[in-house]
């Protein structure tokens, strides 16, 4: 025999060694002989060449021995990457989901996420109460595809990716999970948005005499992947950050209208000592600038950050933190009138480092927010100086330039002022703090400023053992399991469901197991709990009452998320393609 074909024989062979879930090559294969109590039959999968971002739908019957449609199976998927080599295990599953029984007697439908390219496995199973099983394999090749594929869902959940400029949008049925580029995320209208603000070198840069840099917004749909719009604000001179080679010295913000009307776009630059500042409208879908207003008045510091929003007076607020040595160390309110642009309203106070409102107007992580009424008055969890490092609720009036009030929260930070979180509301008139280790919870009127209620979450020490005591022993007891996280925003470790009736608390309580705690607010109490095993990250409310945790997997690539209906089962769990950030999306 020819060398050349000894050689492709031989090739031929270790290709479908090394596709297959362990020694199997075929690309179809099922464990049912002809004396199973379950057997598939009349499987078909969809589509037949498959992209990344897309779902394989996996439609079929259960019959038993005698052909008769069995109904009330368990039906689940799960897709893993093929198995390395005879003797390795496979790889564990980077997405698991729950399938769904159809109206025909005996009919199933799972759906499984393909959300990167490759070569994978997708297995089917069934299983009935008396321990019967079948299984159905399937081998796919997914091709890698240049453009964001479209959602398939109206109701997506979005995960600010670590990587810069990046979001997750995540299909809550299926795991289904796409990259999308950009950097602020906007609802509009019941439409998603991206927006990514782009800075270009345009020529030779100096760390000591600056150089020019380009300034364009990029706008996506979120849910199509589309490009909507690119508003070019053209070239900006400036320096380059004190001991940066290269960086330049120029701060931006941006804000959508919630209707779509109009984008605000805010940027600074640094030349010389001094920072000027600049507001522009925009049309988001065409990029046509509008209208353009100067920040009147130059500032000398070392940096600028920033933040611009609409109010509920239609006024657009620009929030201006100044930073002097890596030290936030003086403010700029300005208010601008939305028809005209011209300033309303400015207040400034830029070497104010004893000012609460220094420290508290772009807190991070915060959260921030607007208090409900009329007036426009914001709310952020900050730790300002007079705080001495623990943290208080503040309540300002970007108008007057005031803090209206300022709760010391030191009874609820205790021994552990860094586990203190919190998350307003959905109608923004109440406030709830709480210590993710000593599990304190208190209530806080946002439109007086009085502390209403706390508690602990605890069961005290003379409490009846056989009733809260006990309760609390069984959702973070030793023995507790290991467990395999639409619109939402990622908390840490706090987040509310939209009625604004239940409170999901990260729990990290000292000498317990870690979980995630459901709070009922009416009577702040402990209703339900997960077991999560290890510590969880992030966890995300949505829109349709469902809870996604996220927990950082160390020896994988990216976080682990886990999707759970209302009343708690697993509805799906994956992997990203990579680390989330879970503090950075707070709205």
């Amino acid at each position: 025999m020819p060398a050349r074909i000894v050689r492709a024989l031989i090739l031929m062979l270790i290709t479908a060694f090394l596709i297959s879930p362990s020694v199997l090559a075929d690309d179809e294969m099922s464990d049912q002989g002809d004396d199973a109590a379950l057997r598939f039959v009349d499987v078909e999968i969809e589509p037949d060449e498959p992209t990344a971002g897309s779902v394989a739908t996996i439609s079929f019957r259960i019959e038993d021995p005698d052909g008769n449609p069995v109904s009330g199976l368990r039906a689940s998927g799960l897709l893993r990457a093929p198995s390395t080599a005879q003797d390795v295990a496979p790889p564990p599953p980077t997405v698991t989901t729950i399938g769904r029984e159809l109206s025909d007697p005996g009919s199933y439908e799972v759906a499984v996420a393909l959300n990167q390219p490759g070569r994978w496995w997708i297995e089917i199973r069934v299983d009935d109460d008396s321990g019967n099983i079948a299984r159905f394999d399937h081998f796919t090749i997914v091709d890698a595809i240049d453009d964001p594929a479209p959602a398939t869902t109206s109701e997506p959940i979005f995960i600010r990716s670590g990587e810069w400029n990046t979001f997750y949008r995540v299909d809550p049925d299926t795991g289904g999970v796409v990259e999308l580029p950009g950097e602020h995320l906007f609802d509009v209208g019941g439409r998603w948005w991206l927006a990514e603000i782009s800075i270009q070198e345009r020529g030779s840069i100096s760390s000591n005499y600056g150089g020019t840099w380009r300034l364009h917004v990029s706008i996506r749909d979120a849910i199509s992947g589309n490009s909507l719009s690119t508003i070019n604000l053209g070239d900006v001179r400036a320096n380059v950050y004190s001991g940066s080679q290269q960086e330049p010295a120029i701060a931006t913000a941006i804000t959508i209208a919630s209707d779509g009307s109009a984008a605000y776009i805010y940027w600074a630059r640094q030349l010389g000592d001094g920072w000027i500042s600049w507001v522009a409208e925009a049309d988001p879908l065409t990029g046509e600038i509008r209208n353009e207003q100067v920040i009147n008045g130059a500032i000398a510091s070392n940096g600028f950050w920033a933040e611009i929003s609409i109010r509920q007076d239609g006024r657009v607020l620009v929030t201006e933190q100044v930073v002097e040595l890596a030290s936030v160390s003086g403010y700029r309110l300005s208010l601008i009138d939305r028809d005209t642009m011209e300033i309303s309203t400015q207040y400034r106070r830029t070497d104010a480092r004893e000012d609460s409102l220094t420290h508290c107007m772009l807190a991070y992580p915060g959260p921030i927010g607007d208090v409900a009424g009329d007036e426009p008055v914001r709310y952020s969890l900050c730790a300002p100086p007079e705080s001495n490092g623990s943290q208080s609720l503040v309540v300002w009036d970007p108008v007057t330039g005031e803090a209206d009030y300022s709760i010391d929260l030191e009874p609820i930070a205790g021994d552990h002022p860094g586990a203190v979180d919190g998350v307003a509301s959905p109608d923004g008139t109440s406030f709830y703090v709480v210590n993710t280790r000593s599990l304190r919870i208190a209530e806080i009127d946002l439109q007086t400023g009085e502390l209403t209620r706390q508690r602990s979450l605890l069961p005290e020490e003379d409490d009846d053992p056989s009733t809260l005591d006990r309760f609390f022993d069984w959702v973070f007891g030793a023995a507790a399991p290991a467990t395999a996280q639409a619109r939402g925003s990622i908390e840490p470790s706090v987040a509310i469901s939209p009625g604004g009736e239940y409170l999901y608390v990260v729990a990290n309580p000292e000498d317990r197991e870690p979980g995630v705690l459901v709070v009922d607010l009416e009577q702040l109490e402990i209703i339900n709990s997960l077991k999560t095993g290890e510590v969880v990250d992030g966890i995300i409310a949505t829109s349709d009452a469902r809870l996604v945790v996220i927990q950082r997997e160390s020896d994988a690539d990216g976080d682990a998320v886990t999707i759970l209906d209302q009343d708690g089962r697993t509805r799906v769990t994956f992997t990203l393609p990579g680390e989330a950030d879970v503090v950075g999306i707070r709205r």
